[in-house]
């Protein structure tokens, strides 16, 4: 609401909207009391301020989004003053096992938070799309980024048609929801895996020979269409150093880094600078780093992250064993034993007791660091 509203004054971005707020983001209201005496940057630092002091989150570090030649800082406050981003907001993920993010430490214009650094950023190409972009440019598109990209990635053993294929539709599969499924979230990564292999195999490059070439256009490849149109304008394709296919903003540059930060579930791309500091980038869509994999490891072969839907809409992470069709709000892979926790103990995790499953807290900096994982601070500027 606040990145498309058209305000004279900045500041109305936050004020305007107090009223009219959801149950969701109530606190807002409670903590920001309208003063135009402050600055258009103090003001949005106070809000990104009191949602991590009451969430406990980082989530609203998924509204940043660097715009070109923009010298906005802090960074790590979304430049909600600044031009429209034509791009939607990608959907929460898993990336950081859900974490609780240990409160940052903020100094002025410097948020510094936990993670680790997950991955380089080795190659960027943009994506040629546009709001007027028909069916036959969507295919041309496709066809050109199948050749540049196809042949590069090796993570998991994962090919480019589901890296791809979950880039773009952000894994709204029904392999992955419980349900009930909204209307976009309807097909099978199977079936969208096989009509993205059609699309790029095709002798044809418009929709009429395509759908002469194939018999017909599936209903397949109009949700491809919509999801492309949702999820790539105003983004790049890249590919890390270690072979992941993701969607980036686009300022997006080779030797940005991937972070995953403790408190935010979506992967992050931050600009390393010379002082050891980092500009935030903007968040994106890396397949093979979402679901927590550089925290945690890749899920064993018999496992799959679901979508656990809630009546208020809101949805927990859940795990399906594709042997045993059980489904669990417990990653498979972590050793819960370890954090199993008295029922007085105040760290023990809502959501897992709320499923019957509990009383444990969730995985934190220790307990990953007995495992090996490298927890660093970034320090955003």
């Amino acid at each position: 609401m606040t990145s498309e509203s058209i305000c004279g004054d900045p500041r109305d971005k936050i004020f305007a909207i107090l009223g009219i707020l959801d149950n969701e983001e109530a606190w807002l209201a409670n903590e920001m009391k309208p003063d135009y005496a402050i600055s258009v940057v103090e003001l949005y630092k106070r809000v990104v301020k009191a949602s991590i002091q009451l969430e406990e989150r980082l989530t609203i570090l998924k509204y940043c989004h660097v715009a070109a030649n923009e010298a906005w800082q802090p960074t790590g406050a979304p430049n909600w003053a600044g031009p429209r981003d034509q791009c939607a907001v990608f959907d929460l993920q898993y990336a950081d096992l859900t974490m609780l993010a240990q409160l940052p430490k903020i100094s002025g214009d410097l948020l510094a938070v936990k993670g680790l650094q997950a991955a380089t950023v080795a190659d960027v190409e943009p994506i040629q799309l546009s709001q007027s972009t028909d069916f036959d440019g969507q295919v041309m598109e496709l066809k050109r980024l199948y050749a540049r990209f196809s042949g590069d990635l090796s993570v998991d053993n994962s090919n480019w048609f589901e890296s791809i294929s979950h880039a773009v539709s952000q894994s709204k599969f029904t392999e992955h929801e419980i349900l009930p499924f909204s209307r976009n979230r309807l097909a099978s990564v199977a079936v969208l895996e096989e009509t993205l292999r059609s699309i790029v195999n095709s002798r044809q490059g418009t929709s009429t020979g395509f759908s002469e070439e194939n018999g017909s256009l599936k209903p397949e490849f109009f949700m491809f269409n919509a999801h492309i149109r949702e999820t790539c304008l105003g983004r790049c394709f890249a590919r890390t150093d270690s072979g992941h296919l993701m969607l980036v903003p686009d300022q997006t540059r080779s030797n940005d880094v991937l972070a995953i930060l403790f408190g935010l579930s979506l992967v992050i791309v931050l600009r390393p600078k010379a002082d050891h500091k980092h500009r935030v980038v903007g968040v994106c869509f890396a397949h093979g780093l979402n679901w927590g994999e550089a925290l945690a490891g890749p899920f064993p072969p018999q496992w799959r992250t679901m979508k656990r839907y809630r009546t208020d809409g809101w949805f927990d992470m859940g795990f399906r064993n594709l042997k045993t069709e059980e489904v669990t709000t417990l990653d498979p892979r972590i050793d819960w034993e370890e954090l199993r926790v008295e029922e007085s103990d105040s760290r023990r995790d809502a959501v897992l007791s709320e499923h019957g499953q509990g009383p444990y807290r969730r995985p934190d900096e220790a307990y990953l660091q007995s495992r090996g994982v490298n927890v660093e601070t970034f320090q955003l500027v």
